[in-house]
């Protein structure tokens, strides 16, 4: 009887550690089963992340190919396939398919590498800030500790690879209308140190050939080249009493942002009322978008009459389109502000979005006067930008599920905002950061 329990008791002390054992192994196979795999996809997952990439580009966008031939877009699919055969990083399978999202030539598709595998390989950014033109780029800045390359100097190579190779590679696609060029030049050139890693591997040091020599640079810290505004919504008063907005983004990110914006209105416009100022310039440059609910709140301080940023919609529902027409106009506030002097929009090309929605809005009820680029979208735009992260590669995409119409818009031919004023600074101005739209404002303003 003892001898029995003796048994019990010893086979008992083995098959717990045998279990425990066994355990772990099933916990990290499952694990492992569980984490993407970034770095040895299959061509079989490859395929299921592309064919999820396609199916959400042509079934859940009303008008995906509205800026592009769709004969172009399937070539560049059709090649995409063909190279389906090996095993990929997902670094590999983002370079394959970033030419596809190119191709559709409009900023609201956009892929992006997972953030966990770029924090994890790259330690330094790109340390110069850039002015692309055409296919040439040249310095603007060099914030890397040698500070050697001087403003203007053109870049002929970064790390072996030409400029032109690279301008090439991180369009995608060509580009055939200049408004579009001069896009790509904007975009690109603000967020180009993020380009280099996930389209061609580069990192940490830089070779940087320019005519007269070659320079070996170490990068630097994310946020000391990010660019970002310090606030939204910014306020001055320029020389000669000139109130001076700048909206940099409509974001609305968080639950109390419409307050926050209700309040920097109110505060700037009590100083527009105190110092008497009778002219604005109101610059949206930049601003990619956001919500048109903050866009309608600025608006609002400009006219009484009833308006609308969109004058129908398209979206798809349960696998089917539908076309509304919008035909309810937007009200203005009675309790905010209403400027009675002179306003001057201010746009570019970055200009997009809902702050396209604003600046069209702007100019077809007569608000003020705008100065600027003609627009890069037209007046049939996307939005609802939704994020989708593909199964196997972690790639994230970008697409939008509507398509709005804007006032002016019509059925027959594809048109695009252009301002009172249109103003494209010279490659010398830009170098030189001359701020030559502002300057045209002011003349229109009287100065």
């Amino acid at each position: 009887m003892v001898f029995k329990a003796f048994s019990s008791k010893k086979k008992l002390s083995l098959a717990l550690p045998l279990l425990a054992l066994l355990s772990l192994v099933a916990y990290s196979f499952f694990r492992q089963e569980e984490e993407p795999n970034y770095y040895n996809l299959s061509p079989q997952e490859i395929r299921e992340d592309f064919y999820e990439l396609t199916d959400k580009i042509e079934s859940d966008v009303p008008n995906a190919f509205y800026y592009c031939y769709r004969s172009d877009y399937k070539l560049i699919k059709n090649s995409i396939l063909s190279r389906l055969r090996f095993n990929m990083t997902s670094q590999e399978v983002y370079q394959l398919f970033y030419p596809l999202i190119q191709t559709l030539n409009d900023a609201h598709f956009s892929i992006h590498l997972p953030d966990e595998i770029i924090k994890k390989e790259v330690n330094a950014y790109f340390p110069l800030r850039v002015i692309i033109s055409g296919e040439r780029m040249y310095c603007l800045k060099d914030l890397s500790d040698s500070d050697k390359i001087k403003k203007g100097e053109e870049i002929l190579t970064i790390n072996q690879v030409s400029t032109k190779d690279i301008i090439d590679k991180l369009k995608g696609t060509p580009l055939k209308h200049k408004n579009d060029k001069i896009f790509f030049e904007y975009r690109t050139q603000d967020v180009f140190h993020k380009r280099l890693y996930p389209l061609f591997g580069f990192k940490d040091v830089f070779e940087v050939k320019t005519p007269n020599n070659i320079y070996s640079l170490t990068g630097i810290p994310l946020e000391q080249i990010d660019k970002k505004p310090t606030s939204n919504y910014e306020f001055k008063v320029l020389d000669k009493k000139v109130g001076y907005f700048k909206i940099n983004s409509l974001d609305w990110d968080h639950n109390n942002q419409r307050d926050s914006l209700k309040y920097f209105l109110e505060k700037s416009f009590s100083i527009v009322k105190k110092d008497s100022i009778d002219k604005l310039i109101v610059d949206i440059r930049g601003n990619l978008g956001g919500s048109s609910v903050l866009a309608k709140d600025i608006l609002d301080c400009f006219t009484h009459s009833p308006y609308t940023l969109a004058i129908g919609v398209d979206y798809f529902s349960k696998g089917k389109m539908y076309s509304n027409d919008l035909k309810e106009l937007h009200k203005p506030s009675d309790s905010g502000y209403k400027f009675k002097g002179k306003v001057v929009l201010l746009s570019d090309v970055l200009t997009y979005s809902s702050a396209q929605m604003m600046q069209v809005g702007f100019r077809h009820y007569k608000m003020g006067t705008t100065v600027g680029h003609k627009s890069s979208e037209s007046y049939y735009i996307t939005g609802g930008v939704q994020k989708t992260v593909l199964k196997n590669s972690g790639l994230e995409l970008y697409a939008p599920t509507a398509n709005y119409r804007l006032p002016g818009a019509t059925s027959s031919k594809v048109e695009f905002y252009t301002p009172d004023y249109e103003c494209y600074p010279s490659l010398s101005e830009r170098l030189n950061e001359e701020d030559i739209m502002l300057t045209k404002a002011l003349e229109v303003l009287g100065f």
